[in-house]
């Protein structure tokens, strides 16, 4: 069943990743730049509100996942495709069920999975985290 998170064109559940939790795509945006220019004279401070002087800053996206598997090479094959994936040059095209639109990302780092079974276990699963990047600046939305 798919899981509507896809990178580059590809469901994460090609790789057996479940994503649990993401966060970025709804974050707030952070204003980049001054917002604002105090005059010496007696006019005091002027806002920027034109658009084009408007400016955000790139979000964190995080993907916190899990990656399930039925045997060791299962697990480890499923695993070096992911970071073949994740580490080949370029931003990468993140896209998330809930939101509208595709993000261009940069793939900034990856935790080290942390395994809930053992080795000879039934099913191999693991949990982690991915995080990207938007490397642009958004202009505003006016």
């Amino acid at each position: 069943m798919p899981s509507g998170y896809t990178i580059d064109g590809h469901d994460m559940t090609e790789y057996g990743v479940k994503v649990i939790k993401s966060t970025g795509p709804f974050n707030f945006l952070k204003r980049k730049g001054e917002s604002s220019y105090s005059w010496p004279d007696a006019d005091g401070e002027e806002a920027f509100t034109d658009a084009d002087d408007i400016y955000f800053e790139g979000r964190d996206f995080y993907l916190y996942c899990l990656l399930i598997a039925d045997t060791k090479a299962a697990f480890l094959t499923q695993w070096n495709a992911l970071c073949q994936r994740l580490q080949m040059t370029g931003l990468r095209t993140l896209v998330v069920p809930y939101s509208a639109y595709s993000y261009e990302l940069m793939y900034v780092e990856g935790s080290d999975p942390f395994f809930y079974t053992k080795w000879n276990s039934d099913k191999i699963m693991a949990k982690f985290h991915l995080k990207f990047r938007e490397t642009t600046p958004r202009r505003s939305y006016t």
